[in-house]
């Protein structure tokens, strides 16, 4: 196996990282041996549900929340859909106004188009100017005047 010297430099971590070696240790025994899925209720799934809910509770005490109120994901696409999906649908408006930019990650552009499909909603995607930035002025525009964009 070729090592981070033979080839490329990555510099992407943005997407994604190699895993901490202290992590890699405490999640083999999950992938190796006791690789039950946590959610079954047959016994292979006693040990990963128990090393989850420590995981839930160590994350919790970390930053000051209850383990009842931790969401784990597969990945950052899919964290992004559900806070964006979650947001808009609990504020129960029945016709919801996201405001995005261009430059967003197509997971977040991609949960918008979807919230326009599925749930009626208008959704706004602001052009960023040749510095990366949103104009201001567009989005207090965007704020103040219902958009009809899709």
């Amino acid at each position: 196996m070729d090592g981070p010297m033979d080839g490329p430099v990555y510099l992407d971590y943005n997407a994604t990282t190699p895993v901490d070696p202290r992590v890699t240790e405490a999640m083999l025994p999950y992938l190796t041996a006791w690789f039950g899925n946590p959610s079954s209720s047959h016994p292979y799934a006693d040990r990963p549900r128990r090393a989850l809910a420590d995981a839930r509770a160590q994350v919790a005490a970390l930053i000051g929340a209850q383990a009842a109120q931790m969401v784990f994901t597969a990945s950052g696409s899919e964290a992004n859909l559900l806070a964006v999906r979650g947001a808009v649908l609990a504020a129960g408006r029945p016709r919801p106004h996201v405001i995005t930019q261009a430059t967003e990650h197509p997971a977040v552009l991609e949960t918008c188009h979807a919230l326009a499909r599925l749930h009626d909603a208008r959704v706004t995607v602001l052009p960023v100017g040749g510095d990366g930035l949103v104009n201001p002025a567009a989005l207090a525009a965007a704020l103040r005047t219902p958009c009809w964009c899709r």
